[in-house]
């Protein structure tokens, strides 16, 4: 019996590597042919309530949000050809590209389309692969040092350079005094793929892909909202009435909050 299981495994076997080739060669054929494509985005902020500053869809008509304010998003793309996304890649395909909302849609310039190895300048025969990370809102750098431009002492001041390999960091300072809220500081956002709460890791052109569809980022926000409620005690009240009744007036002079992070790198990938 045993001299006739391998000749039939081996051809069950040959079966399935026909077939998968079948496959892969049908959706080549397709890409070859098809037009070529620009990357688009779309972008969305989850309304959690433990956030900083104002809230609101980038895209929509809220009083303060990413469209009206102007500054957009930035976006780390990092093209590894067959293979897939890591520790060694550099941002080759996009290095905090600006996009911002205008005429009732982000864009950004120049347009990259998706990379498609499959014509007569193919240097693999595998599908190509992309990964994109965002935050938000954008700042200009210098490419080489990830410096900001400007005189930046707070908010988002520094980004990983467009050498370094590996997860985007965004480094991030408090403001030492004012409110993010009031005075317009830096609500820190980093975007996640909506399904998995993850970056969109290894992405693909696949047949069928039209101008249409998307990397559709979801934006959480990377700070917390601190309150305080200050409550009168009994020695600065009289006995048998309230505060309001007696009109006492109390006057914080300051609040002070401890043990707090005030600055740190944010990993995009997270």
């Amino acid at each position: 019996m045993k001299r006739f299981r391998f000749p039939l495994l081996a051809a069950s076997a040959l079966l399935v590597l026909m077939a998968c080739s079948s496959t892969d060669e049908s959706v080549k054929d397709e890409l070859k042919n098809a037009e070529p494509q620009p990357v688009n985005f779309d972008a969305y902020v989850n309304k959690g309530i433990t956030r900083a500053g104002h809230t609101g869809d980038l895209g929509g008509s809220s009083s303060y949000n990413l469209t009206t304010a102007g500054v957009g998003f930035g976006i780390f793309a990092y093209y590894t050809d067959n293979l897939e996304y890591s520790s060694t890649t550099i941002p080759n395909f996009m290095y905090n590209q600006k996009v911002t909302w205008s005429s009732s849609k982000w864009n950004y310039t120049p347009i990259k389309y998706w990379p498609n190895e499959y014509g007569n300048t193919a240097s693999s025969d595998d599908i190509d692969k992309v990964s994109f990370f965002a935050y938000a809102p954008y700042v200009d750098v210098t490419a080489s040092t990830g410096q900001v431009t400007g005189d930046k002492t707070y908010g988002i001041t520094q980004l990983s350079r467009n050498t370094a390999t590996g997860d985007p960091l965004v480094k991030y300072i408090t403001r030492a005094s004012g409110s993010v809220v009031t005075d317009h500081g830096v609500d820190l956002l980093w975007a996640v793929n909506n399904s998995n709460g993850l970056p969109y890791l290894n992405q693909t052109r696949t047949a069928g892909t039209t101008s249409d569809d998307k990397i559709q980022f979801t934006f959480n926000h990377a700070l917390a909202k601190i309150g305080a409620m200050i409550q009168a005690g009994d020695d600065f009240v009289d006995y048998g009435t309230d505060a309001t009744a007696n009109k006492t007036k109390i006057y914080v002079r300051s609040v002070t909050i401890t043990g707090f992070a005030t600055q740190g790198a944010l990993n995009l990938n997270n």
